[in-house]
């Protein structure tokens, strides 16, 4: 999720998007939904011009297309970059604008795509350069400009008037028998306790038990800064179904921002420095997620602006109603989930009231409006400060804007056994705090945007994709009050999510504190019955493995510098003086590997490796002098015989990496930070200023069996 103060009146310094979990990659598509994509690497943004700042500005009348115009021209002159500046647009129904429902049936089903895609509006502009001056100059300009307010980056978290949808965006009833149950054997632990039945013990089960179906045939729209979708587990084998045609990104939305800050970025990427958004896709679908048969739709919003995350909404909704009429499917399904918002790092954030009358919440107005008069239930993370002083409620956009006619659903996370995490906002689903449910967001297994194994992760933002996963596996079958349409729809699945049949309190009373609060977590509704007809639960715990045998075997890399003198002479001036001898040292990396027997004492290894050793062209000198006391995980793979017998050791860059033998795998480890400089060995060490070299060893990873 994400986080900014904002004022009507003032600009606040700390606005921030922000994610909702704790640990800190085309062609321009112009619908979002038919154009292929051109990977390329993505470009680096340059530094802004001393003594200015990039802000966001809205529109005051968004109708007036001369207006507009003229407003654009006045601030290409005002800003220092003109090629940064963008303007965002989006369509004018919602709220208080009523849907021409039959000019867009019949745009679409004609196929006049562009001609739709015409009928959005401009609502502003991001990344306006403008330096003191400049912005002084366009604050007073009330009558084209309603406010302006500084950019933020990503720092890694009632039924439309006047027009009757009726059955026409009702979904339709059961198309297949609710019951047909299949398990995922040894499955992750939240993953068994989101299929747990009441009156189980989480310590007797193993599998987790899913509806077949799972979500078959659903969209999930998942808005984030992208997901990597080619990622592959440790097994080689691809995380995410449905993205096997490389050239093929059409199930990928983008919006207009995203595409306008580099249109031949790659699209198939995640552009979240933690991977963020593939580690909340990892728990929607696929080994990890709660519902396997969806159909997992990104839709990327660009990291440096913090708006972006109400048009990616728009896009979602926008592409929805591309793919019903081209599929013709009047009744196809879906759900949008978003682990981000804006709101403060330190500080309380929105109250409700206040994020409507802010700028930054009145962007959500419309396209919330628009999502659920469709009928699409809208998917939040709750928010991670809830340890902060004044906190533990909801108060980030667009969570704490829940209410009668905005009616999200606020996720929150909680430990495995179903207690509420601390940091978790919007504690208890009976006390008013908006929150609708939980779901398991402690310690979680997710995978990110990198090749290998899985890593842990918590935070509210893996808690909202579970939900998510589950609403729309239940989508299939339609169990709650099948007559309600549109926006009463959206409230019916919210009510139907706080009944026993979606959940029920894993712990009574687990906050003595709050006598009132109830934690109760989400239940794809795999009873005791699905249990027993798919050998899903065990009345004994299984026997522990056995105790893997001592070989006696270790594998080290290491890492080795290398200094030696670099002097430079220069011709004197003057005839009768001497050369000018000016001495720098160089630094030299490079990685070493050796392999012992019995666990021998390493000590006397370091300068003398039992395995040869490789270097590592790209080090090189240019690391400097402090990268061997903190140097960075050995990257790569590499085939060694030890012992006579072909090993391979795989890093991925993130951790100590494993060995491999065949389909053998054996864990590593090392810790970077925590280096005692007296484990250095030097193996030479008579370097002067102008002869003679040092180089000194140290170990970065051990592997043991």
């Amino acid at each position: 999720m994400e986080t900014s103060q904002d004022t009507d009146e003032s600009i606040q310094p700390n606005q921030n998007e922000r994610t909702m979990s704790t640990n800190p990659a085309a062609t321009h598509d112009q619908d979002g939904l038919f154009l292929a994509a051109n990977p390329i690497a993505i470009e680096q943004r340059n530094e802004l011009p001393p003594g200015t700042a990039s802000y966001s500005a809205w529109v005051t009348d968004r109708n007036n297309g001369k207006q507009v115009n003229d407003t654009r021209i006045w601030l290409e002159g005002l800003v220092k970059d003109k090629s940064k500046m963008f303007q965002w647009k989006v369509f004018p129904w919602g709220k208080d604008i009523p849907l021409p429902q039959e000019e867009i049936e019949k745009l679409l089903d004609e196929g006049k795509f562009d001609e739709f895609d015409k009928l959005r509006k401009p609502g502003g502009w991001f990344s306006l350069i403008l330096d003191q001056a400049g912005y002084e100059e366009v604050s007073k300009k009330k009558e084209w400009i309603a406010h302006i307010e500084p950019t933020r980056g990503s720092v890694e978290m009632s039924p439309v008037p006047g027009s009757d949808h009726g059955d026409l965006y009702a979904l339709r009833s059961r198309k297949v028998e609710w019951g047909d149950w299949e398990k995922q054997q040894n499955a992750i632990k939240d993953l068994v306790q989101a299929s747990r039945y009441e009156g189980s013990n989480l310590d007797d089960m193993k599998d987790y038990v899913y509806e077949k179906n799972s979500g078959q045939g659903v969209i999930v729209y998942l808005i984030d800064h992208g997901v990597e979708v080619d990622v592959v587990d440790e097994h080689g084998e691809k995380v995410f179904p449905g993205f096997d045609d490389p050239t093929d990104d059409r199930a990928i939305v983008r919006t207009d921002s995203f595409n306008n800050a580099s249109p031949r970025r790659d699209h198939r990427a995640d552009h979240s420095p933690t991977g963020h958004g593939t580690k909340v896709a990892s728990k929607i679908l696929g080994h990890w997620g709660t519902a396997k048969g969806v159909i997992l739709v990104p839709v990327q919003t660009e990291r440096d602006q913090q708006g972006d995350l109400a048009q990616g909404m728009e896009a979602a909704w926008r592409d929805f109603m591309f793919r019903r009429r081209t599929l013709k499917k009047p009744d196809l399904r879906a759900v949008v989930v978003m682990s981000r918002g804006v709101g403060p790092d330190n500080a309380p954030g929105y109250t409700r009231d206040d994020a409507f009358k802010a700028f930054a919440g009145r962007d959500y107005i419309d396209p919330v409006s628009k999502l659920t008069d469709y009928g699409i239930p809208i998917v939040l993370a709750s928010g991670n400060y809830g340890n902060q002083d004044k906190r533990d409620i909801i108060d980030m956009i667009p969570a704490v804007m829940e209410g009668e006619n905005f009616p999200v659903i606020n996720v929150g996370a909680a430990t495995l056994e179903g207690k509420a995490w601390p940091l978790t906002q919007g504690q208890g689903t009976q006390d008013g705090t908006q929150l609708t449910i939980y779901a398991v967001g402690v310690d979680v297994q997710v995978h990110d945007h990198n090749d290998g194994k899985e890593t842990i992760d918590s935070g509210t933002s893996f808690a909202a994709p579970a939900v998510a996963g589950i609403i729309a596996t239940h989508m299939n079958y339609e169990p709650w009050d099948k007559s309600k349409n549109v926006k009463d729809r959206v409230k019916e699945i919210k009510r139907w999510l706080r009944t026993p049949e979606s959940s029920w309190e894993r712990v009574k009373n687990s906050n003595p504190d709050k006598p009132n609060m109830q934690v109760n977590m989400i239940w794809n509704g795999a009873d005791k019955a699905a249990h027993e007809k798919v050998g899903g639960a065990t009345s004994n715990p299984p026997a522990p493995p056995p105790k893997p045998v001592d070989e006696g075997r270790t594998f080290v890399v290491g890492l080795e510098q290398v200094v030696e003198p670099h002097c430079t002479t220069t011709s004197p001036w003057l005839p009768n003086d001497p050369p000018d001898t000016t001495c720098t040292q160089n630094f030299y990396y490079r990685h070493f590997f050796y392999g012992l027997q019995n666990h021998v004492k390493e000590a006397d290894s370091l300068c003398h490796s039992k395995v040869d050793d490789w270097s590592q062209t790209n080090l090189g000198k240019e690391s400097g002098p402090k990268w061997f006391d903190a140097p960075s995980w050995p990257g790569g793979e590499w085939k060694r015989t030890l012992w006579g017998e072909e090993y391979t050791y795989k890093n991925n860059g993130q951790n100590a990496g494993a060995l491999f033998k065949g389909d053998r795998r054996i864990d590593c480890w090392g810790d970077l930070k925590q280096h005692d400089p007296k484990s250095n060995e030097w193996c030479v060490n008579n370097l002067k200023k102008n002869s003679g070299s040092s180089m000194k060893r140290r170990r970065l990873v051990t592997c043991k069996w």
